[in-house]
């Protein structure tokens, strides 16, 4: 289990180098030796706003029931007059923070960033920023991205930390129309155009399917192509370039490293920019595809309650990148 070092323990390290000339792999084995016996910590957190407001109370409800326990923070993006703040505040138990921006309605908008005027992506990367800016100020050993719309079994967190991965979590669907369902999970951070349109290096259900379908056979010694599990002691784990920031858990080595951010351009959400910046960075992403986690992206409330500046934070398709036939 990946665990982080209290100011004691760092200390006594600095302490036991003194006088002595290290590589940084030597310094990296004995910070891994110290902190073996600290305790898994685990921050859930989201951005939400009250176009979930019918979700949120289950959604703690279901969080608080998670073993091992973990703590719950909120970052609301509503565009109110904080109404909806003041009821996220009553939630027992839970950290709430306030993000208040004024949409970019044009492109002309952006130029006046220091009046508060944010790109929708910039936003929810504005959001998920302060989420890790309190990560980091706590002793925590992972987060856990979980929308407040994604309702994982209470026993599945543990599933998870126990895979031991930089980033692991399961199958989710991205799209709110059942037949446009797809995974978002991608084989790589191209753009591929289909049908004359671009659309993201998705895997297909039939492919994660598939997979563990060949895994039965390996473990029945059934194949004769010479496959191999990514991670032989986890068979059904698939090593993939992404996975949905829907529900993942992210080791805090990783949080350290990677910002929440956006392409300056916008073509990418906060998402995509991360992914590709832990990709770049070396750390792996694996999906679980034992198990389709429920998402309830089909249960917002409806576009046509929301006013026009609502609307800019639901068109959330980014489009650029490498471009490619496929």
């Amino acid at each position: 289990m990946a665990k982080i070092l209290t100011e004691e323990h760092k200390k006594k390290i600095s302490e036991s180098l003194k006088g002595h000339i290290m590589t940084e792999g030597t310094k990296e084995k004995i910070r891994q030796k110290a902190i073996g016996n600290m305790k898994t910590k685990v921050l859930v957190g989201a951005p939400c706003s009250k176009r979930h407001g019918h979700l949120v109370g289950k959604w703690v409800d279901n969080v608080r029931k998670f073993k091992p326990e973990c703590d719950i923070m909120l970052v609301d993006n509503t565009l109110d007059d904080g109404k909806f703040y003041k009821k996220l505040c009553r939630l027992r138990g839970v950290k709430v923070l306030r993000h208040i921006w004024k949409p970019a309605k044009k492109m002309l908008d952006l130029a006046k960033h220091k009046q508060g005027h944010r790109h929708h992506l910039q936003m929810l990367a504005d959001c998920r920023q302060k989420i890790r800016d309190y990560f980091l100020k706590g002793s925590y050993t992972h987060l856990f991205n979980l929308d407040v719309d994604v309702f994982p079994k209470p026993d599945y967190l543990q599933k998870l930390i126990d895979y031991n991965k930089d980033q692991v979590g399961p199958v989710i669907h991205v799209f709110a129309k059942p037949r446009r369902h797809k995974p978002a999970t991608f084989h790589s951070p191209k753009i591929l155009i289909r049908g004359n349109k671009p659309e993201l290096d998705y895997y297909t259900f039939k492919e994660i399917e598939g997979y563990k379908q060949t895994v039965k056979l390996w473990l029945h010694g059934k194949t004769t192509n010479g496959f191999k599990p990514d991670d032989l002691n986890n068979p059904f784990l698939e090593q993939v370039y992404a996975t949905s920031f829907g529900c993942l858990l992210i080791k805090r080595k990783v949080i350290e490293t990677v910002p929440f951010r956006t392409h300056p351009t916008y073509i990418y959400g906060e998402d995509l920019w991360f992914y590709k910046e832990a990709y770049d960075k070396g750390f792996k992403a694996w999906l679980d595809t034992t198990y389709r986690v429920p998402h309830l992206n089909c249960k917002w409330f409806p576009v046509n309650k929301l006013d026009f500046e609502q609307r800019l934070c639901i068109k959330w398709i980014p489009i650029g990148g490498k471009i490619c036939q496929g």
